[in-house]
């Protein structure tokens, strides 16, 4: 029996003559070269036959036609809902141009019928304020008479006063339809009296008063604080309105013109000249 040392040695060696003569595993040693027979016959094995080529190809095609086809009919039907959305749009727009102009027409034909309304209605408001002077043209606003002359009073009152500023006028003249006092404005006065507007039946009466009253420097005596107008409609007569056209109508005809009432301009006098010999 060898010793132990001699024994060790000697499996050792042969454990390295076992090492090279058995192939290599787990990445230790180095390959043993393979044949080419057996290479070209792994080659042959991985690589289709020919039909399989040729069937492979064909079935891709199939799929790519399929896929084709789906994608088309796809695009087709969204490209149909798309023109019938549009057609859609379309029809409500034109129905919507249509009931526009519609309502342009009819928005015309209104205003058309408003400003005939307003003409009409301006038309009317002058000859119904023009009505209304003719209606008042006999009467005459008395200003300033103090507030203890009570409503049974004023008649008499009145015609004594018309007779102080006329004396010509005889008692049947001075015939009054009504005579009463008016509301008085809001920012006049407490002390102030209200105006009594009174209705004369005979015009002749009424403008003879006017005319004297105007041609007098100042008021009988025991009359000082009384003013005359002719009372007419604020629509003609009132502050603000425009009388350049009555001013101009007047120099046309030689017209002379006086204020009896603010704003208001009555003719009461024509100058005329002889006509001129040839």
């Amino acid at each position: 029996m060898a010793p132990p040392k001699a024994q060790r040695a000697s499996d050792f060696f042969r454990q390295g003559r076992r090492d090279k003569t058995r192939p290599e595993q787990d990445g230790g040693g180095s390959h043993s070269p393979t044949p080419a027979s057996d290479q070209g016959s792994d080659t042959e094995a991985l690589q289709p036959p020919p039909g399989d080529i040729s069937l492979s190809e064909a079935k891709t095609a199939a799929m790519l036609q399929e896929l084709r086809s789906s994608m088309k009919e796809d695009l087709q039907l969204a490209v149909n809902d798309i023109r019938r959305e549009v057609h859609e749009v379309g029809t409500r727009l034109n129905a919507l141009e249509e009931k526009t102009d519609d309502l342009c027409q009819a928005n015309d034909g209104i205003l058309d019928k408003i400003r005939r309304m307003e003409s009409e209605q301006v038309r009317l408001t002058a000859k119904l304020a023009d009505l209304e002077d003719r209606s008042r043209r006999n009467n005459i606003r008395v200003r300033g008479v103090p507030e203890s002359v009570a409503g049974p009073d004023i008649p008499e009152y009145l015609r004594q006063l018309f007779t102080a500023i006329q004396p010509s006028l005889e008692p049947a003249d001075l015939r009054l339809d009504r005579a009463h006092r008016v509301p008085k404005p809001a920012t006049l006065t407490r002390d102030i009296p209200r105006d009594i507007v009174m209705k004369l039946h005979y015009f002749s009466a009424k403008d003879a008063i006017l005319t004297a009253q105007r041609k007098s420097t100042a008021m009988p005596p025991g009359y000082e604080t009384i003013s005359l107008f002719a009372d007419f409609d604020p629509r003609t007569s009132g502050p603000g309105v425009d009388q350049s056209p009555k001013e101009e109508v007047n120099d046309l005809f030689g017209l002379s013109h006086c204020n009896r009432l603010p704003g208001r301009l009555m003719p009461c006098e024509v100058k005329t000249s002889p006509p001129q010999k040839r």
